[in-house]
């Protein structure tokens, strides 16, 4: 995952970092992409005719799809104060409600194994590319950074490894917010059910 993201060396408390996620969690609900809906569609066809493999994938409106990257991104970099792995713990060490800590331990382990493998492998001239891989590339090869060694291995990627690579950054993405979602879901309903109070805590 990226290295950088915002508030990255805060004073925040921990209180104060879960009004803050709760904050980006509605400030991500609101782009474009999300509303519009969020989704990959790809289709490969031979035409034999000109002996050629077309490919078509759904595409987006680049500023549409930078935007919410800006957006997603700091849940997912480890010096945010909003890095779901942080705000995973705070939760699990704000309650004593065995459930709810199981819930939460299923859920990290989940996200876990989508880092690895969100269901297909993905090997480019002997190396595997997990779905954490292929997102810090398109992120800082493309995206933001600019790193150049990172943006040479996306433009020397074969053509159809490249859809494949495509696909799954956008496939992680998806999953990615979806675990941000369940992530303030199981939030807001442990402060619904009184085994966390936020406001309390804050005053405290």
């Amino acid at each position: 995952m990226s290295r950088r993201g915002s508030n990255s060396r805060s004073k925040r408390t921990e209180v104060e970092r879960l009004h803050l996620f709760r904050s980006e969690v509605d400030t991500l609900r609101q782009r474009r992409l999300v509303k519009d809906g969020l989704y990959m569609k790809s289709e490969m066809s031979w035409n034999a005719h000109d002996q050629e493999l077309h490919i078509q994938m759904t595409k987006y409106d680049e500023e549409d799809l930078r935007s919410y990257l800006t957006a997603l991104r700091p849940f997912y970099s480890d010096d945010s104060d909003i890095f779901v792995n942080k705000i995973h713990s705070i939760l699990y060490q704000m309650t004593e409600d065995e459930h709810v800590r199981r819930l939460l331990a299923r859920g990290r382990a989940r996200w876990n194994e989508i880092r690895q493998s969100n269901g297909m492998l993905i090997e480019v001239n002997g190396k595997i590319l997990t779905p954490e891989y292929i997102y810090d590339l398109w992120m800082n090869g493309r995206f933001f950074h600019h790193d150049a060694d990172k943006r040479k291995e996306l433009t020397d990627l074969p053509p159809l490894a490249r859809h494949e690579v495509w696909k799954e950054f956008i496939n992680y993405i998806i999953a990615a917010t979806d675990h941000v979602i369940w992530l303030s879901h199981t939030m807001e309903k442990v402060i619904r059910d009184g085994l966390i109070d936020i406001e309390a805590s804050e005053e405290a």
